[in-house]
This record gives C-alpha cells, structure tokens and sequence, in this order.
C-alpha cells in the first residue's frame, strides 16, 4: 500500500504526519531524516492496528496543486505573504489547533488569525 505523507519544514527540525493514519507522525532533524522516520512510524503504525485486530485504512487522500493569483501591493508585504490562519498558543494540542482552522475555513469568514483555547 502507498499512503500520501505531508513533510513539514519548521524552524528547528522537519515533521511529518500521515492524512489517512491518524496518529502516525515523525519528527527528524533533516529531511532525509524524517522520510525514514515516518516510513518506520507507518509500518509500526500498521503492525499495531493488526495487532489489535483493527481494520487497515485504504488509502483516500491525494494531493494536487492550486495556482493561485497574488494580492495587489505585493511589493509592499514582501515576506509577510503567508501568515498562518491559527496561532499556536501553549499548552494546545496540535488536534486543538486542527479544529481551530477547520472551524475558521467552514465559516466562510476572510480568514485571519483564529482564537486557539485550551480545553480541560
């Protein structure tokens, strides 16, 4: 089976996580690093879910590219280009932070920086 991976560059290491196995991420330092990683985690991934007798996911997600058209004044916001739409704040889960953006992108509303709070 192939499953898509997402890599993601941070300031200080690489991560990457797995759409159709939740919970199946990998941190590294490089990029070659984190390909290793996160092939390691989906087959230890696997392992478990039969170890557990649970169902192995097909593969669903897919991945395609989107042109889009810059903004007017881009000279002016040069390097402010991509703000992120949610903001980490301490002490919030990543899965906080997911249903953060997901709620701002349902709402329809121009997306800006969503409010992330911290549940107990």
């Amino acid at each position: 089976m192939k499953y898509w991976v997402v890599i993601e560059k941070s300031p200080r290491n690489y991560s990457a996580y797995v759409p159709d196995l939740p919970g199946c991420v990998a941190t590294g330092d490089t990029q070659a690093d984190v390909e290793r990683e996160i092939h390691d985690a989906i087959e230890f991934h696997l392992a478990g879910m039969v170890a557990d007798n649970d169902p192995i996911p097909e593969p669903w997600s897919y991945a395609r590219e989107v042109d889009v058209r810059m903004p007017r004044g881009r000279e002016q916001h040069q390097g402010q280009l991509a703000p992120c739409c949610w903001q980490q704040r301490p002490g919030a889960s990543p899965f906080t932070q997911q249903r953060a953006l997901r709620e701002t992108h349902r709402s329809g509303a121009r997306l800006r920086r969503a409010r992330v709070v911290r549940h107990p």
